[in-house]
């Protein structure tokens, strides 16, 4: 039976029964073959693999092209013979329909499994260390690439950079050893080694100087920080920490001791556990009005949006890019500043799919403080249909709330993350109607008829057309519209460094500096960074928030894709298929903008998955919560979670025409539910044969209402195509 040998650390090598294995038709082929070795934990969906290599092709095609290259490569590993038959027992690919795995049980060596297995050995022992090592001849598919494949190269640099930080860590721990034992020599091997990895590993140079000082090298020694000076400021601009040029002075000065003996573990674990306080960033979450005493950066247009409230009764729209701080600003900027100043009071809500429910639910709370929660969902709904009907005019019920605060002057509704009312409430006339109800109490307070009342959105730019199509609110739009720009460096600088400094903690020297670097200038970076300092913030030592711990997350661009990597890997493969149903309801596909998130509901997700649901909300990916008619609801906790992390991405783009078309068929079957059921709205000739086919492909992904309506339509047609025939 031959052996498949794999070598994937250094340049890509391919063997079986000791020869190099030849008959690969390109480097796609390879780079599945790879793909499948290293992720051969799970089976993997013949969409996602076609995405993976083929993301620029037609579904069809890339499908068509994973075809061939997975009959080449089983031609080439002698996964079959050339008559087709079956050739390696037990085989390397276990294949179904659907989905593709490497078979973990095969006949292989892959040289990445055996380098993780030597590192994550427990107990951790020298000799496993060694052994790693000396299966680390480079980095992971070194030289390799594929220039048409951006998520596949997305993939491998996460895999590179995961397996190079383990190597570093090893590296470490045996100079480390070797130190504590006397023999300098060996140390020194292992800590030229790091710093031939990663030049830029300051620790790395700490280490390395210490050994040649305690070796006898003391000129050497010098040399190195200065090594290290030069490399630091070419490759990061920044100068040398504290403590290295601490250590070099000692050097200098002859003062250097050997150090004592490995350190404590349990010293070691009671400094890296101290903290000096809770964590002031919002990861993914918006800040709200009880995380004010952490937000910076907005201050200037903050100011603006005050003066833009406080004068007459106007609509003041904060239009930005996704992922700008619009929310933020409102909430944990504007929002205090105005309770400061007294005399608002203030109702805030998302449209959400029923903005008229969303709207009474805001302001329900301001006619009835003391209802009970029970008592407020049955109201809502009242006043939702009341307001909607026009059997009480919104500035009416303004009008009632402020006389429940006397000590109110000023009402001001601020309707958060307006575009939610063109994404997800699909009804043109329900929306029309929402408009001119806050447009008309607007124009009630302007003629005096109420007290003043402002209306705040933020609303982003890609639906700023989708506003202005309605055109009594385009016109009021005119004269309140704030655009939000990108911060700039100093104001992220602000927004990085004053948080920690509220809480007592402290970045090293440089490392602001890298995070302004690497967050860059687009709008839509400012969620990375603040989840980076949300992660950097867990790996921070005795208050020092360090450019180790920021390697570690994988700076700003990796940390959030990774985590969210790391978050999936630790599902079984039962909970990773229900994950990807999951994420992808989650996710409204764009027609002309960019994809948005969408709050599902649970009977669209299934009771079966609910508590999944909740992991991931304990994992901080969703959010879950009720809507104002107490339905529980759970959403993705960001859309840069949407945009920056591959695998949902890949899951979209292998999704995409079965979501736009069932967010189409939820349409119909709303426009069924309103007309009371009405056949009319049922789905007939071209439409029904299509949900036809999707009730037959993917059934188990639709909701109940949504089965029962294609059911329904199908039983007109029957009932109709009888009543021809008769």
């Amino acid at each position: 039976m031959a052996r498949l040998s794999i070598r994937l650390l250094g340049p890509l090598q391919i063997k079986l029964a000791g020869e190099p294995a030849d008959d690969f038709e390109s480097d796609k082929v390879r780079a599945l073959l790879a793909y499948l070795a290293v992720e051969a934990d799970r089976p993997h969906r013949r969409d996602v693999l076609a995405a993976l290599l083929w993301p620029d092709w037609p579904d069809r095609a890339a499908r068509k092209n994973l075809r061939n290259a997975l009959s080449n490569l089983r031609q080439a590993i002698g996964d079959r013979t050339s008559s087709g038959d079956r050739h390696a027992t037990p085989p390397f690919l276990l294949i179904t329909r659907d989905t593709i795995q490497f078979n973990a049980a095969s006949n292989h060596w892959l040289d990445v499994r055996a380098f993780t297995a030597a590192v994550e050995a427990e107990p951790p022992a020298v000799p496993h260390l060694e052994e790693a090592l000396a299966l680390y001849r480079g980095s992971f598919l070194e030289g390799f690439f594929l220039r048409d494949s951006a998520p596949f190269d997305d993939w491998s640099l996460l895999v590179r950079e995961r397996l190079q930080r383990q190597a570093l860590a090893a590296l470490r721990q045996l100079a480390g050893h070797y130190e504590s034992r006397g023999d300098y020599e060996q140390a020194r091997a292992f800590a030229w080694r790091q710093v031939e990895l990663e030049p830029w590993r300051e620790e790395a140079h700490q280490q390395l100087m210490r050994l040649l000082a305690l070796s006898g090298q003391r000129g050497a020694a010098l040399a190195q920080y200065e090594t290290c000076q030069r490399v630091l400021a070419e490759e990061l601009g920044v100068e040398p920490a504290e403590e290295t040029t601490e250590l070099y002075e000692q050097i200098r000065d002859g003062r250097l001791e050997p150090l004592p003996d490995a350190p404590a573990a349990a010293e070691l674990a009671e400094r890296k556990a101290r903290t000096v306080g809770p964590c002031p960033y919002r990861g993914l979450g918006s800040f709200r009005e009880v995380d004010a005493p952490f937000f910076f950066g907005r201050e200037d247009f903050t100011a603006r949006l005050a003066e833009a409230v406080g004068e007459k009764p106007l609509v003041v729209v904060v239009v930005g890019s996704s992922g700008c701080g619009k929310s933020s600003t409102v909430f944990a900027g504007l929002l205090p500043r105005l309770r400061d100043e007294g005399g608002w009071v203030i109702a805030s809500l998302r449209p959400g799919g029923r903005p008229f429910h969303a709207l009474a639910a805001a302001v329900l709370p301001l006619l009835e403080p003391a209802m009970g929660e029970t008592d407020r969902l049955i109201e809502a709904r009242k006043l939702a249909h009341a307001l909607r009907e026009g059997e009480i005019p919104l500035y009416d019920a303004i009008q009632r709330a402020l006389e429940k605060h006397p000590a109110g002057t000023r009402l001001l509704f601020v309707l958060d993350q307006f575009e939610e009312l063109y994404t997800l409430c699909p009804e043109p006339e329900l929306r029309r109607r929402f408009l001119d109800g806050l447009l008309a109490a607007v124009e009630a307070a302007s003629e005096e008829r109420v007290a003043p009342v402002a209306l705040l959105l933020t609303l982003r730019a890609d639906f700023m057309g989708h506003a202005l199509a309605h055109r009594p609110f385009a016109d009021a739009l005119q004269d309140g519209s704030l655009m939000m720009g990108p911060m700039s460096r100093d104001e992220l600088r602000r927004a990085i460094e004053k948080p920690a400094e509220a809480q007592g903690a402290a970045f090293e020297a440089g490392l602001v500096e890298r995070l302004l670097d690497d967050v860059g200038e687009a709008p839509g970076n400012l969620p990375l960074l603040e989840f980076a300092l949300t992660l950097l913030w867990e790996e921070q030592d005795d208050g020092w928030l360090t450019h180790a711990g920021y390697e570690e997350i994988g700076r700003v661009e990796g940390a959030l894709a990774r985590y969210a990597d790391e978050v999936y890997a630790d599902l079984d493969e039962g909970e990773r298929e229900a994950a990807r149903r999951i994420f992808v309801q989650l996710v409204r596909p764009g027609e002309g903008t960019e994809d948005t998130r969408r709050v599902a509901t649970r009977a669209e997700l299934g009771d079966e998955h609910w508590e999944l649901v909740q992991h991931l909300a304990d994992r901080r990916l969703v959010v879950t919560g009720q809507d104002a008619t107490g339905t529980e609801t759970v959403e993705v906790v960001h859309e840069a979670l949407i945009q920056r992390w591959g695998q949902l991405r890949a899951w979209m783009d292998a999704d995409r025409t079965f979501r736009t078309w069932q967010e189409r068929l939820r349409a119909a079957l709303r426009g069924w539910e309103t007309s009371d059921r009405d056949e009319g709205a049922l789905l007939r000739g071209a439409p029904l044969a299509r949900a036809e086919g999707w009730l037959a492909e993917r059934g188990d992904e639709l909701s109940e209402p949504e089965r029962h309506f294609i059911r329904a339509s199908v039983e007109l047609r029957e009932r109709r195509q009888v009543e021809r025939e008769r």
